[in-house]
């Protein structure tokens, strides 16, 4: 956890079912996006799908190995007019698929020799 100050673009916003964040969403620059929630408990200007900001003083958070960022009391948005583009970062897998299931949101890798799950 720490304190940061990020300037990027809201890429999308969505409905959450937590009653403690009042926005969550995906915040992007040319590097790439991270997941963004702004707690309900403060009092910010909400901001808007496709519309550019400087976060001052958002904290960063680990989770499930994702990386996120929160806007707390000590947060600042200021709305800027600079276009920015947001990068993306491909990655190519290749191998057969075995089967789809559905409820899953992974990708399940097996030892090629016993197969047990890696």
């Amino acid at each position: 956890m720490e304190m940061v100050t990020l300037r990027g673009k809201v890429v999308q916003l969505w409905e959450n079912n937590s009653e403690s964040i009042s926005q969550a969403g995906l915040f992007g620059d040319e590097s790439g996006t991270i997941k963004i929630h702004q707690m309900d408990k403060i009092e910010f200007t909400n901001v808007e799908e496709g519309k550019n900001y400087l976060f001052k003083n958002v904290t960063t958070s680990l989770y499930q190995g994702q990386f996120s960022i929160k806007l707390n009391k000590t947060s600042e948005i200021i709305p800027i007019t600079e276009n920015i583009e947001v990068g993306t970062t491909l990655t190519e897998f290749t191998g057969a698929i075995v089967d789809v299931q559905s409820g899953l949101q992974a990708l399940i890798k097996r030892c090629p020799e016993c197969t047990a799950l890696l």
